[in-house]
Order: C-alpha cells, then sequence, then structure tokens
C-alpha cells in the first residue's frame, strides 16, 4: 500500500476551522495521520510531496457539472483537474442521460446534444445503474442525480400536459430504481421542456419518494428574473408540501431590471433556514451564463419532441408566435431574451467545425451580417446545426454575484458546458473563487470559501467520508498557492487552464501536477 507525506504545507480543512500548519501522512486511498510529522519519517522511504507556502485543501466538490458524456469520452477533463476539481455531480437540471429505453434514447441524445456535447460516446445504457457501470477509471469522483424531465420523457414523451396518476406511479417506480441504484437525488428544470410542463401535484408526488429516501430535490427554478421570487416560493411550497431537502442550482438573477436583488434574495432564503427549512443552493462565480440556445424559444416548441422543433421553425405562423412570446415572455414561462437582449448572448458552439465562425458572435450581430432580425438569425443556426447550439447570456451583475456569494447557504458549482467556445466558468471557477473574491476584492475569506466547495458539499451529498482533512477521510485534495491562484479564462479566450495550483490527489493518488496529468486514474463512481 502506497504511503506519502505531504509536509510544510498549511491547512484549511474544508470544515470551516482556522487554517494551522501541518504535516499529513496518506496511506493507500486515506488520510492516515496529521501533526509535525517530518522528523519521524526524515528517513523513511516514504514518498515527500513539499508543500511549504502552500494552502492544502481538500479536493473541490462541484455540485453542478454537465460533464455526464463527456467524462465517457475523456475520463481526465483536464479543464476541472486544473480547477482542483475531484467529485462532479452529473443529471442536472432535470435531464440527466439515464433511464432511457430504445424508443426514447436516440430522442433524447439529439436533446441534449448541445448541452452534453457528443465525445463519439454510444448510448448504450437503458437502467440507471448501467449508465453508472459504464464509466471505466477516471482521474476524479462523480455521482449523478436522476432528471425529473428524463423519468417524464420515459413515461409521457414530449407532449405538454398533466401526467395522469398511473404516469406518476410509472414515474415513481423509475425514480425509486434510480435512487437505489445511488442517485443523489432527483434533478428538476422547470424551464426546459419536458419538465417545464409537469403540474405541481406531480412534483410533490416525486419528491416525497425524494424526501423518505433522505435525498436531495436539486432544481433549475421556473424563473430568474423578473419573477424570482415566484420561483423560489413554488419550491417552498413543495418543501412544505414534502419535507424535501431542497438544492437550488446556480443561483442568480438575471435581467438588468433586477440587478442589486442579489441582498435580498439571499435573505428570504436565510429567513427559510432560520425557520426550519432544510435550504442550499450553489452557485458559479459569473456575471454571464450558458445552456443551449433552444432554451430561448417558448416551451410549447418542444411539444412534438426535436423533429417537431425543427417543423415549428420552418412553420411561418409558428415562428411569427413564437417571436411575439420571446420578447415578452408568457404566464408561465420568462424568456432570456427578454431579460437579455439579443445583443448579449453570444453563440458558444454548434457541434462543428464548419462554421466556427459563427461562434464567439451575438445573435444580434449574425442577424446584421446575415441582414435578418435576431430571431431569425437563432432560428437559422438551430435548423443549420440540427438543434446542436450553446449560447451564453450575459444578463447578470457582479454585485449580485458577490452578495450570493457571501451566503452560508451558498455551495461552489461550474455549470460547465465543454464544447465550442464555451463559457469560462468552464475552465475557472474555482480558482476564480479563490483569486479574485478571496485574495483580490476580500469579499470572503479563504476558510468560508474553501468549507462551501468541501466540506458543506460533501455533507450536502450524505458522502461523510470525504470533504474535509481529518484522519480516516479520503485523500481527495488540492494544494495550490493562494499568493498565484487565479483563473485565466475569459469570454474571449476561454480554454485557458487557471493557475497556482500545484497538485491534485484523488483517492492518495497523483492526478495532476502544475497543470499536467499524471496518467493516474483512481477516481471512482460514487453512489449514495
Amino acid at each position: 500500500m502506497s504511503e506519502r507525506l505531504i509536509f510544510g504545507g498549511t491547512i484549511v480543512d474544508g470544515a470551516g476551522n482556522a487554517r494551522i500548519q501541518a504535516d499529513i501522512r496518506l496511506r493507500g486511498d486515506m488520510i492516515a495521520e496529521i501533526g509535525d510529522l517530518t522528523a519521524r519519517y526524515q528517513s523513511s522511504a516514504i514518498e515527500r510531496i513539499d508543500a511549504q507556502g502552500k494552502i492544502v485543501a481538500p479536493g473541490f466538490i462541484d455540485l453542478h457539472t454537465h460533464s455526464d458524456i463527456a467524462l465517457l469520452g475523456d475520463p481526465d477533463l483536464l479543464c476541472k483537474l486544473s480547477q482542483g476539481i475531484t467529485f462532479e455531480l452529473l443529471g442536472q437540471d432535470g435531464m440527466s442521460v439515464a433511464p432511457l429505453t430504445d424508443a426514447t434514447a436516440a430522442q433524447w441524445r439529439q436533446h441534449l446534444q448541445a448541452l452534453a456535447g457528443d465525445y463519439g460516446v454510444e448510448w448504450t445504457w437503458r437502467s440507471f445503474g448501467s449508465y453508472l457501470d459504464s464509466f471505466g477509471p477516471t482521474a476524479a469522483n462523480a455521482g449523478s442525480l436522476v432528471g425529473h424531465g428524463t423519468l417524464r420523457l420515459n413515461v409521457i414523451g414530449m407532449e405538454n400536459r398533466s401526467a395522469s396518476a398511473h404516469e406518476i406511479d410509472a414515474m415513481a417506480d423509475l425514480l425509486r430504481e434510480a435512487l437505489d441504484a445511488g442517485a443523489f437525488g432527483l434533478s428538476g428544470g422547470l424551464v426546459y421542456t419536458p419538465g417545464s410542463y409537469a403540474h405541481f401535484d406531480e412534483l410533490v408526488a416525486l419528491n416525497r419518494i425524494v424526501a423518505d429516501a433522505g435525498r436531495l430535490w436539486v432544481v433549475h427554478i421556473r424563473f430568474e428574473g423578473d419573477r424570482i421570487r415566484d420561483g423560489m416560493d413554488e419550491m417552498f411550497r413543495l418543501v412544505d408540501e414534502t419535507g424535501v431537502k431542497l438544492h437550488i442550482s446556480h443561483f442568480k438573477v438575471m435581467g438588468r431590471a433586477n440587478w442589486g436583488r442579489g441582498g435580498e434574495l439571499v435573505q428570504a432564503i436565510e429567513e427559510r433556514r432560520a425557520a426550519g427549512y432544510d435550504v442550499s443552493f450553489d452557485q458559479y462565480p459569473y456575471d454571464a451564463g450558458s445552456t443551449m440556445l433552444t432554451a430561448v424559444l417558448p416551451p410549447w416548441t418542444n411539444k412534438n419532441g426535436a423533429e417537431g422543433l425543427k417543423q415549428f421553425l420552418t412553420d411561418e405562423c409558428a415562428l411569427e408566435c413564437m417571436e411575439r412570446e420571446i420578447q415578452s415572455g408568457t404566464q408561465n414561462w420568462e424568456g432570456f431574451v427578454a431579460l437579455a437582449g439579443w445583443e448579449n448572448i453570444t453563440i458558444a458552439d454548434v457541434g462543428a467545425d464548419d462554421r466556427l465562425d459563427t461562434v464567439g458572435a451575438t445573435v444580434a450581430e449574425l442577424g446584421e451580417q446575415w441582414a435578418m432580425t435576431p430571431f431569425r438569425a437563432a432560428v437559422r443556426l438551430l435548423l443549420e446545426y440540427d438543434l446542436g447550439v450553446a449560447m451564453v447570456v450575459h444578463a447578470m451583475s457582479e454585485t449580485d454575484v458577490i452578495e450570493i456569494l457571501k451566503s452560508p447557504a451558498r455551495l461552489g458549482g461550474t455549470d460547465a458546458l465543454l464544447g465550442g467556445k464555451p463559457h469560462p466558468r468552464a475552465y475557472g471557477s474555482y480558482p476564480r473563487v479563490l483569486g479574485r473574491y478571496c485574495r483580490e476584492l476580500g469579499a470572503i475569506p479563504l476558510e468560508l470559501a474553501v468549507h462551501q466547495m468541501t466540506g458543506a458539499a460533501a455533507v450536502r451529498l450524505g458522502m461523510h467520508d470525504r470533504g474535509v482533512i481529518a484522519p480516516g477521510k479520503k485523500a481527495d485534495l488540492c494544494i495550490f498557492d493562494k499568493d498565484l491562484i487565479a483563473d485565466r479564462a475569459t469570454y474571449e479566450d476561454p480554454c485557458q487552464l487557471s493557475e497556482g495550483i500545484e497538485w491534485v490527489f484523488v483517492n492518495g493518488e497523483p492526478v495532476l501536477h502544475q497543470n499536467v496529468l499524471t496518467g493516474h486514474r483512481p477516481g471512482t463512481i460514487i453512489r449514495a
């Protein structure tokens, strides 16, 4: 069994405690001992890792990630390891890639191509458990939620209607199977189809099962702009009805008219927590978001699946209706364009190499270039690239980002889409917190930031064997220079590795040294 001594470092333990200077002995995949150990092992053959002048922290936990297919095609994912990330939680926004049936697999693969990518992976699994079993050796650890939209797809398809009692029972059976197979909980995407079609009673029925299992309801709420309090209150009602543990995905406030509301919204969550609600959220530290370009379209456009959507995109009456609703939103849908404007929506990926001149351009710029309205330019992109287009949406304020970042309910996440010219959060989220917001702006103490991204996140998932530096815990570790750690990725040049991280260990094995992969793949799929 391998042994290593990490000596001379300053430990920030992930539990929120004050930093201490101490050595750490690793044995196998565990932390064996902490203390003044250098003299004792001076003459030993034990491998020694010099951490003098560096921070030694637990490996970072990414609570919102879209690497469901990427990790199968690229088991190392350097862009995540270079941020110190040692665990990724898959299956987000109601859109896990399992369970599936022979009838739904191809349709779901096309629906998710802008979100999950392709990576040459064949979708051979059908059950949730067989999806987890399909992973080979990986550099980092991963686990997954099961998606509410995926359950609905299997039972109802993409139909825009309420579920019958029999159909809810069928979804419940699939949910129980996934939870038994190790899903950390149920994810929801109430702005994405088909999850957005669900009525409240459907969400209540499924989340009673999640609550009984002691797992999480992780949800992209229905509104993140003008009506964000309505979106939050809907989820608080769900907690009232079910007692489920609520985790809000990528918490933010969108739209210039809402800038400055971050403190008010955090306060609303803190009040609920003080009243006994089990509520948390994750956040990426940027003032722009990213998702599929199809998300700018009203939900009804997806009711007949991908092929039906493409038909709507060639139907003049449907297009006129879409354009009206996109500009103003509807009673139950808050559109990205109404919050951001076409001039603030940038094309991030088209899933192809033959028209990369579109990547990095705004939809408004493409409309001007092609002598058409921005809406028609978006339609052209979706048709030309078989719906596989991703976007970056600039609609937030850094002041609100900081207010949200400071909350004790806040946990870490990247929400990273990885193809084309991605949002810089795919490469820089965690070093950005530690560099810009801890060191440069002093917005948050280092110990709290590390706690949010490690120990608190592990406890939220029920992973009590990792996330903190203590004897008997798994040896997932990140060694970094607090004076140098920084994100280098920008919106203009996003595929830049972060700097300042010296070593990353997963289950006791070094997987990254100074941004170079070691070739070790000690990661594992962790089941709840």
